[in-house]
């Protein structure tokens, strides 16, 4: 439909037409500002998109005219598009591993290099991370507090 915007306001009388007689209701008109809302829209769908929201129309309109807030079509701006596997893949490995660095330093009362060995990484690597997500890490525990090994608080 997108190379043939033309025929866009030929299909939604059809529609119209069709629906109407479907749902026993007058044939509305298109006002000039919903045809031009047909036509602003990309169409990534084929025709049963249009005859899908044309449909909408008729069952949810009472008046003699549509008028383009009577169609309801996707907002482009609202991009729905599927980001790709690498920025995905990219955002869960961060979410985990600040939720992962957090929790290991608060087992270990911020201390990074007991962290870092529990953690099975060497120091440098996880203060790296740190560094790169920018977490806090936490203040130690008073003396007799930080006395309770890590595998204590699972």
């Amino acid at each position: 439909m997108r190379k043939r915007k033309e025929d866009i306001p030929l299909l939604a009388e059809h529609f119209l037409e069709t629906y109407s007689r479907q749902y026993n209701r007058a044939t509305p008109s298109l006002s000039q500002e919903a045809v031009l809302k047909l036509l602003a829209y990309d169409w990534p769908g084929n025709v049963r998109e249009l005859e899908n929201i044309i449909q909408r129309a008729v069952i949810k309109s009472r008046g003699s005219v549509l008028s383009d807030r009577d169609l309801t079509i996707p907002d482009p701006s609202n991009n729905s598009r599927q980001e790709p596997f690498r920025e995905a893949k990219a955002k869960i490995i961060k979410e985990f591993e600040q939720s992962y660095i957090s929790k290991v330093l608060a087992i270990n009362n911020g201390n990074i290099s007991r962290a870092a060995k529990e953690a099975g990484m060497d120091r440098k690597s996880f203060w790296r991370i740190i560094k790169e997500h920018r977490i806090k890490v936490p203040p130690p525990l008073p003396i007799a507090l930080s006395k309770i090994e890590p595998g204590m608080l699972r």
